[in-house]
């Protein structure tokens, strides 16, 4: 805690108390249990779809959007709850799987609805995932390791990068679903849009 002494105008002393937060604490560690359980069952219901899917019909394409599910459960709602002890490997667990969802997001958006990358393509997915999980993991989990032990405020800064690497490869990813809905024959362009 510190303590700043404040003087008025009129001449009286008082003194403020400042307590600062933890810093894994979020603006939103102050949210409502039944906020967690809905965030809780959100993740659930979309790894539960996505392992259903992945399970009827095995593909790349269906791995990937698995590998999507894996990212609703990086909630930092979530993280903000934990111990301190396991805060370390919370961090870990959340950079992995954020990196894993983005680059499985991208693969899924490369490749549907055939399952396959068009023409010219595959080589920029395989670009856009190493980035994610070579520069944005790297950048998310570095984000916690400077705030938490080295207490820096460009820790942001890291997030920035994450953010910028992944949608840059999502962007890629759309750019390329919009080619080929393109080419689609009409009863493929209606089964996109379904």
């Amino acid at each position: 805690t510190f303590r700043l002494p404040i003087v008025k105008k009129n001449g009286v002393h008082t003194t403020l108390q400042v307590t600062p937060r933890p810093w894994y604490y979020s603006d939103t560690t102050n949210v409502q249990p039944w906020l967690i359980l809905a965030i809780a069952l959100q993740c659930m219901f979309v790894s539960a779809l996505a392992g259903w899917l992945f399970l009827r019909r095995p593909s790349i394409m269906t791995g990937a959007f698995f590998c999507y599910g894996l990212l609703t459960a990086n909630n930092l709602e979530i993280l903000s709850l934990m111990p301190d002890w396991l805060l370390p490997t919370a961090a870990l667990i959340a950079a992995l799987t954020a990196g894993i969802g983005f680059a499985g997001l991208t693969v899924f958006f490369f490749r549907f609805p055939s399952g396959e990358p068009m023409n010219g393509w595959a080589l920029c997915e395989r670009y856009c995932v190493a980035a994610i999980l070579f520069l944005a993991v790297p950048a998310y989990f570095a984000r916690f390791c400077l705030r938490a032990v080295f207490q820096m405020d460009w820790s942001q800064d890291c997030y920035y990068i994450f953010t910028a690497v992944c949608w840059a490869a999502i962007a890629f990813s759309l750019i390329a679903a919009l080619q080929r809905y393109r080419i689609l024959t009409p009863g493929e362009q209606m089964r996109v849009r379904w």
